[in-house]
């Protein structure tokens, strides 16, 4: 028989073999005198096996050792895990993609839908058609839209910044047309309660503790104890904060304080 037909008649055999119980006749195929063409069937055969949807990298484990001095087919099994692993979302380190074949990486600049492996790529692939087609397709899979954050979490945050003095991180928490009313006090825009939040955080040392909080959809209604140095001493009061979130930040909010919601 010659190399062709016993090609053939590998490739047949080794189609047939279920995995993780087909070691022995990888073993009978590589046994081949020919050992080029013994290799070009068992790497058909990783192929194969890579697309069949089981778990590849134990498989992979399994048949290595029978492939051990064989430097080509070492590669193949390596380079299918490598993709195995991109397949799963897994974004591999920088050196390993670097030193993928040229044939890896275009499969993953064409598959993958990653937008940090795409942007890698688009960035060290080793050909231009690797890289274009990877800046091609990450612009197709842009980053998902972080989630937005919901309102009690905003308002725990406002909250955290305000007691940490905390004025940047505070500030960050508005939007840029916020508005905020205690009493008959109007703070609108960031420069207005830049002024307002940082005299306090200055003057009024104060503190707070979120005892109750009720959320819907974009609106909050927060109960508060407040603590603060007011005329030599420190004063506690009940607070009630009423807040309207846009796009995760706050948009507007009133509060009233116990008994008044002014300082003097």
């Amino acid at each position: 028989m010659n190399e062709h037909a016993r090609y053939e008649a590998h490739q047949r055999v080794l189609a047939a073999a279920v995995p993780f119980a087909d070691r022995d006749v990888i073993a009978a195929v590589l046994a081949d005198a020919d050992s080029a063409m013994a290799e070009s069937a068992v790497a058909a055969h990783i192929g194969r096996i890579a697309a069949t949807g089981v778990d590849f990298a134990s498989w992979a484990s399994t048949v290595r050792p029978l492939l051990s001095g064989r430097a080509f087919l070492l590669r193949c099994l390596d380079e299918w895990c490598l993709f195995d692993e991109v397949r799963k979302g897994v974004v591999p380190e920088e050196e390993r993609l670097r030193s993928a074949s040229d044939w890896l990486q275009r499969k993953i600049s064409a598959e993958a839908v990653s937008p940090d492996l795409l942007e890698l790529l688009a960035t060290t692939g080793r050909t231009k058609r690797v890289r274009a087609e990877a800046a091609r397709r990450r612009r197709e899979h842009p980053p998902p839209t972080p989630p937005r954050p919901g309102a009690a979490e905003v308002i725990r945050e406002h909250v955290d910044a305000f007691n940490s003095r905390d004025l940047e991180g505070l500030l960050a928490g508005f939007t840029d047309d916020a508005v905020w009313i205690t009493g008959t006090s109007v703070a609108r825009g960031r420069a207005e309660l830049a002024e307002l939040f940082g005299n306090a955080m200055a003057g009024l040392l104060p503190s707070l503790v979120v005892d109750n909080l009720l959320v819907v959809g974009d609106r909050a209604a927060c109960q508060l104890t407040e603590e603060l140095s007011a005329g030599g001493e420190r004063l506690t009061f009940s607070i009630a904060g009423f807040y309207q979130l846009r796009d995760g930040r706050i948009a507007s909010a009133k509060i009233y304080r116990e008994g008044s919601a002014e300082i003097a």
